[in-house]
């Protein structure tokens, strides 16, 4: 997600001014830091950490969208995308059935997702999981086709129940524990 907006970016976010203008004045007000801007026209560029919550989190939602239309290609086959996604971590996965590999390297993929979501708008964790999970079970968010055919939905709660478990217990957390499949 870039980190400087212009005025005409940031007005008309929740939280703020609509018009270009309005925005100028809320921010010398607020004492926003700026940067000259780079583009043809100059003005002023605003940090993404200045800005109201909500405005963050809208552009986020934005940010995705943008990012759906550049997204890079599918890569075909897990462990391809095993190596690719984990590298050296991926050793550890071999040692699991199939079954559990796929679910643990999609659970992976989608954690850091979120992680990455939530830290690239400068929010905390908890509203940035949980803007991350509206768009991704609203199929909003890019994600390998992989992980999202592995895990349908997410809530805020299960990606700070994965999350910790990564942190604890590494990728092989993740695959969960085997049941049973007795009477089936």
């Amino acid at each position: 997600m870039r980190e400087y907006f212009s005025l005409s970016d940031l007005s008309g976010l929740p939280g703020l001014p609509i018009t270009r203008r309005g925005v100028a004045v809320f921010a010398a007000r607020a004492h926003w830091p700026f940067r000259k801007r780079q583009a043809s026209g100059g003005g002023r560029e605003y940090h993404v950490s200045c800005l109201p919550e909500s405005a963050r989190l809208d552009l986020m939602r934005r940010e995705a969208d943008r990012y759906i239309q550049t997204r890079p290609p599918k890569i075909e086959g897990i462990d391809d995308l095993a190596n690719l996604v984990l590298g050296e971590k991926a050793k550890a996965l071999s040692s699991l059935p199939p079954r559990y590999q796929r679910l643990a390297l999609a659970r992976y993929i989608v954690v850091q997702s979120a992680k990455k979501f939530s830290q690239s708008a400068f929010v905390p964790k908890w509203p940035g999981w949980k803007t991350f999970s509206e768009l991704y079970n609203a199929g909003s968010f890019p994600v390998e086709a992989f992980a999202s055919s592995e895990v349908k939905k997410v809530s805020a709660a299960t990606l700070y129940n994965w999350s910790t478990a990564l942190d604890a217990g590494g990728v092989i957390a993740l695959a969960g524990k085997p049941r049973s499949q007795k009477g089936k």
